[in-house]
């Protein structure tokens, strides 16, 4: 169907999943998947491995430094002192899990939805079936239009990938 997607620098295929070892790996989906929906949804399942490490994205699209500052759409696991996750999108929606915590070394299931981005969006974030919030804003998609990444950010940069999510 010409979506083909590549792992990159270390993560490989185990037990049908994926793995990473935390040091810049991720796959790269081959192709932009957010840049001209008007709405979707993504789940992802991860377990990660109990070692902390900051900020980890699990998706990425965009041309930004992972940190927000510029066009781009990230779901994150901050695996550092808060273990949450966190969705962001330029211009306007950014949802943190609150009180939720992502448990270790088991599976933790994400979901985001986002309706609405041609005109003022919607989107709400949700950790193991749990809302964890809503937030609304008009986002910013110019930045968008690269290849959509499981992993690792769009600048390898930025400090940290997932470690051994499966």
């Amino acid at each position: 169907n010409g979506n083909n997607a590549s792992l990159n620098d270390g993560a490989y295929f185990s037990n049908n999943s994926i793995l990473f070892d935390g040091d810049n790996d991720g796959v790269d989906l081959g192709k932009s998947y957010f840049e001209t929906i008007d709405e979707f949804s993504i789940v992802i399942w991860f377990k990660p491995d109990g070692i902390k490490g900051g900020t980890q994205m699990l998706i990425y699209e965009g041309q930004g430094d992972g940190f927000g500052g510029n066009n781009e759409f990230h779901v994150q696991y901050d695996s550092g002192s808060t273990d949450q996750v966190a969705v962001w999108m330029t211009g306007g929606i950014s949802i943190g899990s609150g009180s939720g915590t992502v448990p270790t070394d088991k599976f933790s299931q994400v979901a985001y939805t986002v309706s609405g981005l041609s005109a003022t969006a919607t989107g709400t974030l949700y950790l193991n079936g749990v809302n964890e919030g809503i937030d609304t804003g008009t986002i910013n998609r110019s930045g968008y239009g690269v290849n959509t990444l499981v992993g690792r950010p769009y600048s390898l940069a930025f400090p940290a990938t997932p470690r051994s999510y499966e």
